[in-house]
């Protein structure tokens, strides 16, 4: 039983499809939004390079997109790349997939204001839709705005040689818990 999302009502003129199951509709770089339930992937909407948008709903089907998503070396633009890593780890899956995280690349930018992906979209772009699938186009608009940002701060070498690589060491020692003696 799936969340029942329906097409999202888009101001843009992307194509959106719901998915079922199979391989994976696109052959470009992506972004993805994750609706989580309870550590659970609910409905997931995706965004192309290639200006295709797709959501999928239940959390079978999300899991076996995730899958198979996370093992290819694409290039995927997220925000809060940490839960994906972690659910990873959870299920076993070893993530192949060059990272692009909203939420990271904001903190560096700027660490005093809120990381709220409804925020974030809300003050760079004006709005902050819903649907699963809106908010992957609106990541990859996001993402782009601050990597110019970094860039133009002098913190994209920061951001990929430092912060990024550390996301998926934090989520294995928050998945395995850190002892302190």
């Amino acid at each position: 039983a799936g969340l029942n999302l329906g097409p999202p009502p888009s101001k843009r003129d992307f194509h959106f499809e719901k998915v079922e199951k199979g391989e994976l509709p696109f052959s470009a770089d992506i972004s993805i939004e994750i609706m989580w339930e309870e550590n659970l992937p609910k409905a997931l909407g995706f965004y192309s390079s290639d200006e295709k948008s797709y959501f999928v709903e239940g959390q079978e089907s999300c899991e076996e997109f995730l899958k198979k998503l996370i093992g290819t070396t694409k290039t995927l633009f997220i925000h809060d790349s940490k839960k994906l890593y972690r659910w990873a780890l959870d299920h076993k899956v070893i993530a192949q997939v060059s990272v692009r995280d909203t939420l990271l690349m904001h903190y560096l930018s700027d660490s005093s204001w809120t990381h709220e992906l409804s925020e974030l979209l809300t003050r760079y772009l004006g709005e902050s839709p819903e649907h699963p699938a809106e908010r992957a186009i609106l990541i990859w608009e996001l993402a782009e705005k601050l990597i110019q940002d970094l860039n133009e701060k002098n913190l994209e070498e920061v951001y990929t040689q430092i912060d990024r690589p550390l996301v998926p060491i934090l989520a294995e020692m928050e998945n395995n818990g850190i002892m302190i003696n």
